[in-house]
């Protein structure tokens, strides 16, 4: 009994693995690849969840939009993260391609050769070992720091204001005494 219940909760729980990835690249200043990865890990999770009859409760919406989602999430994860990598600069290629990219590409690799090939397997372990490798994939494919994020007082961040329809603009616009003056003057 408690290796079925293991068995059943072992894909959900290993969903979780997207999020210490959403937080790596959320400090590396790749907020938009953060926010798809906590998409990913949260819609990964509840199908999984939705799969077994104790969890059923958590299923918000038909399990065949939270496939559609799980496998529309996983998509998208892997081609921002391949968008990502155009932030490598020229000079640093070399060791880039050695220490991140090459392993990158082979967790990628084992990642895709899991899900397609070994899956009869073992559901419930081989499907987790694919979240994990998957995870670890994306992480190593990233680069170190987004260049395009802006430095210093300019820095882009991660707040309520990005994650709430962009709002951060126009707070940044009316905070700036400036910009106040030149509105007010203007209107």
């Amino acid at each position: 009994m408690g290796a079925f219940i293991a068995k059943m909760l072992l894909p959900t729980v290993s969903s979780l693995v997207f999020l210490p990835t959403a937080s790596v690249a959320a400090k590396r200043g790749f907020h938009m690849e953060a926010m798809v990865y906590f998409f990913t890990m949260f819609f990964t999770a509840i199908y999984h969840a939705c799969d077994g009859p104790g969890l059923s409760i958590l299923c918000f919406m038909r399990y065949d939009i939270l496939e559609y989602f799980s496998v529309y999430g996983t998509a998208l994860s892997m081609w921002v993260t391949l968008i990502g990598e155009s932030c490598y600069t020229e000079c640093v290629l070399k060791t880039v391609y050695t220490q991140q990219v090459g392993p990158g590409c082979c967790f990628g690799a084992l990642a895709l050769m899991l899900r397609f090939y070994f899956e009869e397997w073992d559901y419930a372990y081989v499907h987790s070992f694919y979240h994990l490798s998957l995870a670890v994939s994306f992480v190593l494919l990233l680069p170190k720091k987004n260049r395009y994020a802006g430095t210093g007082e300019n820095a882009a961040k991660l707040s309520c204001f990005t994650l709430c329809c962009c709002v951060r603009s126009i707070y940044i616009h009316y905070r700036n005494p400036v910009v106040m003056r030149l509105s007010v003057i203007s209107s």
